[in-house]
């Protein structure tokens, strides 16, 4: 179960990084477009 957990929680981690790369490339087009 151990295992387990800490291969998932590795996955997720992956994810959120992988999420937060994007949203760093993708952050001055999405201040550009909601900006006034």
């Amino acid at each position: 179960t151990a295992y387990a957990l800490g291969v998932l929680h590795a996955d997720q981690r992956h994810e959120v990084e992988a999420a937060r790369a994007v949203f760093r490339e993708t952050w001055p087009y999405a201040t550009a477009v909601t900006a006034p």
